[in-house]
């Protein structure tokens, strides 16, 4: 089957013409789950075309997360400035909102019988010999080949009101208020502030040993490629003294302001088609936590969300042709009702060339967060090769920070990654364990 290119200058007009210019939504998952019986069988089989594309798509096609809506950021112009203003979801009526979720929330267990999935491997003839080969493909058809449940147990543990309510109180304040003090303080600085390197700087680092002579050098001159652990170690010197540049500042009529700011938050952005929806129907949870699942198969559940909600897609301005919608790429538009977190969609494609898959913003979960950008430079990333190809994975710095630079925009200029928060075994909701916590630090 022909692979068809996306529309981009139906992306560029959209993006230009669409209903609320500029505004970005965001969210949150949970390692909670909210759709039981997702299960891979003979008959509805999960596919993957390598080891790194098995680990997407079961870290988000099928991982029926439960999300958490936190609002939308609006922008109001006046003259060449852009400022932007944080409407929060509510939670006063949590409660009647709980009420309405149809399925139990459930924290999966690890898989007992769990067995490593192995590629396919198929007979090929070569030089008149019939020999074994793959291409690295998989082909899953048993629960037995997950780490985790895929449906409720015996043993699996399910979710009470006090714990729902609890959960959802405390990581939906923390995160609009980490959102709302990030906007504050860029009012307070007059745009946003980030960590530069100079050559004064390099000097000081030397001095104190941190860096070798040699190295001072090579870095004045552009002569030695800092590696990404060292990268870190510079950028935490600067972030425990607060120590940010004035002469960098983004202030809110530069040209970059709105790339920067998106960037920063890009831990928390909802896909835009999936913000979109979301801020039509106005639900404070990923839409397939309102699908009974003893009613709706998890593979149809596409069909009933475009059912559910025809109207409030029109609204989005998407196309309907025959029985399904087309996006702004011109594409189907696919959506199971979990939400995924990718900045892409908001800036027009042709600025695109590359994608990084996964963020890893903590030990509890990574993020779908994906910067398709080829001149963002992460220097919290990491390499492994797994089944002879190259995985990359994200780790937080000593202070648990994340940094990224536009080096299309500035050199030796970085700015913070916003992380967002989730309860620990330090800070534990009311009614949850030490055990119901750790159980969901995986991805």
């Amino acid at each position: 089957m022909r692979y068809k290119e996306p529309d981009t200058k139906k992306h560029e007009q959209f993006l230009q013409t669409r209903k609320e210019p500029n505004v970005f939504y965001l969210g949150v998952n949970t390692n909670i789950k909210c759709f039981n019986n997702i299960c891979p069988s003979e008959k509805n089989y999960w596919y993957f075309f390598n080891h790194i594309d098995l680990e997407n798509k079961i870290n988000i096609t099928y991982n029926p997360k439960f999300g958490i809506y936190l609002g939308k950021i609006i922008f109001n112009k006046k003259g060449n400035k852009l400022l932007p203003k944080y409407i929060p979801t509510s939670i006063e009526n949590l409660e009647e909102e709980v009420k309405k979720i149809k399925n139990l929330l459930w924290i999966a267990e690890k898989n007992d019988n769990y067995v490593k999935p192995e590629v396919i491997f198929f007979e090929d003839t070569i030089l008149g010999k019939k020999i074994k080969t793959t291409r690295g493909n998989y082909h899953i058809t048993n629960p037995k080949n997950l780490e985790y449940q895929c449906k409720i147990e015996k043993n699996t543990t399910i979710l009470n009101q006090e714990q729902i309510l609890s959960y959802v109180k405390e990581i939906h304040s923390e995160n609009v208020r980490i959102i709302q003090d990030y906007i504050d303080q860029i009012y307070k600085d007059n745009g946003i502030k980030p960590y530069a390197f100079d050559d004064e700087f390099y000097e000081e680092l030397g001095n104190l040993g941190i860096i070798t002579q040699r190295q001072v050098e090579g870095f004045k001159n552009n002569r030695l490629i800092k590696k990404n652990s060292l990268l870190l170690t510079m950028l935490d010197y600067l972030a425990r003294q607060d120590r940010k540049s004035k002469d960098y500042l983004i202030t809110f009529d530069d040209e970059y302001f709105y790339d920067y700011f998106v960037f920063s938050l890009g831990g928390f952005i909802l896909k835009l088609s999936q913000g979109m929806l979301q801020n039509e129907i106005n639900s404070l949870f990923n839409p397939a936590a309102y699908i009974d699942d003893t009613k709706i198969n998890y593979n149809d559940l596409n069909n009933e969300l475009i059912r559910k909600y025809e109207k409030e897609i029109f609204g989005m301005g998407f196309e309907k042709r025959g029985s399904y919608f087309v996006d702004y790429f011109d594409y189907s538009f696919n959506y199971n009702g979990f939400f995924e977190i990718n900045l892409d969609d908001y800036f027009p494609n042709n600025l695109h060339s590359k994608t990084i898959d996964r963020l890893k913003y903590n030990d509890e979960i990574k993020f779908g967060i994906k910067y398709k950008y080829n001149y963002i430079k992460i220097p919290n990333i990491r390499y492994t090769k797994k089944n002879n190809q190259k995985d990359e994975f994200y780790t937080p710095s000593t202070l648990g920070k994340y940094y990224f630079q536009i080096s299309r925009y500035h050199e030796e200029v970085f700015f913070e990654l916003l992380k967002p928060y989730y309860p620990s075994i330090k800070n534990l909701p009311k009614g949850w364990s030490k055990e119901m916590i750790e159980k969901m630090s995986y991805t």
